[in-house]
């Protein structure tokens, strides 16, 4: 991995590498933490008199288990899934957050998509992943659609045939859970959590504030082609490196368009995203992998975020506000 004077490296992730300043006798070394949820590796540093970590993942465990999981039966995603009557009641946070995932999707066309559920169990995804035939996509198409989502209070209905899915945000969801428990704790005077590819920070980072390097989506999770400093925010990133198989002589990866039932196709390797919450962060790099730069900077706009872009032909573009705090660190890469 690449050398960066006075940085050390605290969390290796699916899309960003996440430094903080290296400890020295003047500066207190922080609480560094690891668990393991949501099918990812959780990573904490925590500066402070008090080690909270793990409260944080406590805390993003319960979401898990009682509200995001489409997997295990307590929770409510999973609950409205396997309804006889399609339809269930929920917690207020499970709703909430439904809610903020089909304003998002009327908001980019539907692109983004909670209800791809079946979609990416016909991939295989979740275990050992082939291409399906094109007659069993057709079929799963049927069923996906925002809008045939219903909520009333907190009563959600889909249609017969819908799973839902909250992969796309339940990461960044997770960081949203993290900062609400740092925010409590005055004695926390920094910090930075990372659960799978998303990324919040904090509070103190060291004199230049954080710095993250977004990986390099040719290589390795240990390599990274520019670096990302800021003081405090949400990073996601999506990325066609993920989640890979190989079949017939071709990649295919895990972000699925939900109008074509195949792996997206926009030109992107990979979009890193810095937003107000972490569900944002990472709902908008999924969506914004799949409709493209153009169609994106719009959208970001509306959110009051930003966004790191990386095309098939090795171009970065960025948009207005960050376009200062970025900078390329290898040379295959070039600003478009």
């Amino acid at each position: 991995m690449k050398k960066t004077a006075a940085l050390l490296t605290i969390a290796i992730l699916a899309g960003v590498i996440l430094f903080v300043a290296g400890a020295n006798k003047r500066k207190a070394t922080p609480f560094v933490s690891a668990d393991f949820a949501m099918g990812s590796v959780l990573s904490a540093s925590i500066y402070g008199k008090n080690d909270i970590a793990p409260l944080i993942f406590e805390g993003i465990k319960k979401a898990e288990a009682e509200n995001l999981s489409e997997k295990l039966s307590s929770s409510d995603i999973y609950k409205i899934n396997h309804s006889e009557n399609f339809s269930a009641e929920v917690s207020p946070y499970t709703s909430g957050m439904i809610k903020k995932c089909v304003e998002i999707s009327s908001r980019c066309g539907g692109y983004f998509d909670i209800t791809v559920g079946g979609l990416v169990n016909l991939w295989g995804f979740g275990g050992t992943p082939s291409v399906p035939s094109q007659e069993d996509i057709d079929d799963a198409l049927l069923a996906i659609g925002y809008d045939k989502i219903f909520i009333e209070n907190n009563y959600i209905s889909k249609s017969p045939g819908q799973l839902l899915d909250m992969g796309a945000v339940g990461k960044g969801a997770a960081c949203d859970i993290a900062y609400d428990i740092i925010k409590n704790d005055a004695s926390v005077r920094g910090a930075a959590v990372s659960v799978g590819g998303s990324v919040l920070v904090c509070g103190r980072g060291g004199k230049s504030g954080w710095t993250v390097g977004v990986r390099d989506p040719d290589k390795t999770q240990n390599d990274y082609m520019g670096i990302l400093t800021l003081e405090e925010g949400f990073i996601s990133t999506s990325g066609n490196y993920e989640k890979v198989f190989e079949e017939g002589g071709i990649k295919h990866h895990h972000i699925l368009n939900p109008f074509t039932g195949y792996p997206s196709e926009s030109g992107l390797k990979s979009v890193t995203v810095i937003a107000p919450t972490g569900f944002l962060s990472d709902a908008l790099s999924t969506a914004c992998f799949i409709i493209g730069y153009e169609k994106s900077v719009g959208l970001l706009e509306i959110y009051g975020a930003d966004g790191i872009f990386i095309t098939e032909g090795n171009e970065v573009l960025l948009t207005e506000n960050v376009d200062k705090s970025f900078k390329i660190t290898d040379g295959n890469y070039m600003y478009g």
